[in-house]
C-alpha cells in the first residue's frame, strides 16, 4: 500500500485557510487525443469522480441528455450527469483509467473535479473509488 499526502488549499485566494481542502493537480485525457490540467479534490469516502461540464467539454466529449443517468447525491444531487471515463496522470504515479460522473451544473462555474457520494448501482456505472486522485 501506498501512503499519499496531498497539499491542503483553497480554490479562491479569498478564502481563509481554514477553509482549505486537499487537491491534487491531475492531467486528464480523453479518447481523442485531448488534455486538460485541473486540480482534483480527494475525497477518500467517495463512490464516483463527478467531472464538472466545462471540462467534459474541453475533453470534447458531447453532451446527451438520455445518457445522464446517474444520479448523485448530496449537494451534486440536483445535477443531470452521465457516465464518461478518461486516463489521468499525476506527477510521479502511472496513470490510470478513471470513470466519471460528468456533471451539467446550471452555473459551470467549479473547475475541481470531486469524488462524491452516487446512487447509482455499482454495475450501471462502475464508478469506484480513485486510489490516487485530485
Amino acid at each position: 500500500m501506498i501512503a499519499m499526502r496531498f497539499k491542503y488549499s483553497t480554490s479562491d485566494p479569498a478564502q481563509d485557510e481554514s477553509d482549505s481542502l486537499p487537491r491534487v493537480p491531475l492531467i486528464l485525457h480523453s479518447q481523442g487525443n485531448q488534455a486538460i490540467e485541473t486540480l482534483g479534490l480527494v475525497d477518500s469516502g467517495a463512490t464516483v469522480n463527478v467531472l464538472p461540464f466545462d471540462l467534459g467539454v474541453k475533453l470534447g466529449w458531447n453532451w446527451d441528455e438520455r445518457k445522464a443517468i446517474i444520479r448523485l447525491a448530496g449537494s451534486f444531487g440536483a445535477l443531470p450527469a452521465m457516465p464518461c471515463f478518461a486516463q489521468a496522470t499525476i506527477r510521479g504515479l502511472p496513470p490510470v483509467r478513471l470513470a466519471f460522473a460528468w456533471a451539467k451544473s446550471s452555473d459551470g462555474n467549479d473547475t475541481t473535479v470531486h469524488y462524491a457520494a452516487s446512487s447509482c448501482k455499482r454495475t450501471a456505472c462502475k464508478a469506484g473509488k480513485a486510489s490516487a486522485r485530485r
